[in-house]
C-alpha cells in the first residue's frame, strides 16, 4: 500500500504484478477501495501511538494538533485521518503531514527535528524506547479489529482458492493445531491470537 496525497492505493510490487499478494493487513474502508482481502486468519492487538524525542524538548501536545508536524508511515494502518478526533487536526496543513516510506527515516527525521512527532502502529514500531524516543498521550485503535487477513489485486483469483482452503482448515481443525503450536514456540515473543469461531 502507499498513500498517493489524497487516497491509498496497491502498492507499486503489486500493480506491476511481480508481487501475487502480502500478508497480515488489516481491513479498513479505503484498503478495500484498492484491494481484494482473505479471510482473517489472525488477530493482532491493535494500538497506535504518537512518540516523541525523549522528555519532549519540542512541547508535542497529543491533545492539541495545531502547529505541530507529524511523521507517518507511507502505506501503513494508522494515518493522519486516525486523528481528525483531535482538536487543532483541521488546521493541519500538508507541511504539517509528513509520509515516510521507512521506518527508520521517519524516526531520524523526528531526532533531526523535522518533526515534532511520529503517530505509528506500535508492534511494527521496532522499539523506538531503546533509540530514545518515548511515547506519549493515549494509544488509539484507529477503528481496527485486528483480524489479518491476505491482500491482493482485485483481479486475482487467489483469495478465491485461499479462502476455500482456510475455510477447510477450520473446519477440519487443522488451523487451530497449527495455531497452538505457533503459540507454544513462539509466544514468549508476545501476545499470539488465532481467530476461532470463523
Amino acid at each position: 500500500m502507499a498513500y498517493d496525497g489524497t487516497h491509498n492505493v496497491a502498492g507499486e510490487g503489486m500493480l506491476a504484478r511481480t508481487i501475487d499478494a502480502c500478508m497480515d493487513y488489516f481491513k479498513t474502508g479505503q484498503r478495500e477501495n484498492a484491494l481484494a482481502f482473505s479471510k482473517p486468519y489472525w488477530i493482532y492487538p491493535v494500538s497506535f501511538s504518537f512518540y516523541v524525542k525523549a522528555g519532549n524538548p519540542k512541547h508535542f501536545n497529543a491533545t492539541f494538533l495545531t502547529g505541530q508536524t507529524i511523521g507517518f508511515m507511507d502505506g501503513w494502518l494508522g494515518d493522519h485521518t486516525c486523528l481528525s478526533d483531535i482538536p487543532g487536526y483541521d488546521t493541519l496543513g500538508q507541511a504539517n503531514i509528513i509520509y515516510s516510506d521507512r521506518r527508520a527515516k521517519i524516526f531520524e527525521s523526528l531526532n533531526g527535528e523535522q518533526l515534532d512527532a511520529v503517530f505509528i502502529f506500535d508492534n511494527f514500531a521496532g522499539n523506538p524506547q531503546e533509540l530514545g524516543f518515548e511515547k506519549i498521550g493515549e494509544a488509539k485503535n484507529c477503528g481496527v479489529t485486528g483480524e489479518t487477513s491476505l491482500v491482493t489485486r482485485k483481479d486475482n483469483d487467489l483469495i478465491e482458492w485461499w479462502d476455500e482452503t482456510l475455510t477447510q482448515m477450520f473446519e477440519n481443525g487443522r488451523y487451530y493445531a497449527l495455531c497452538n503450536k505457533a503459540i507454544l514456540k513462539h509466544g514468549h515473543r508476545g501476545e499470539m491470537s488465532c481467530i476461532f469461531g470463523k
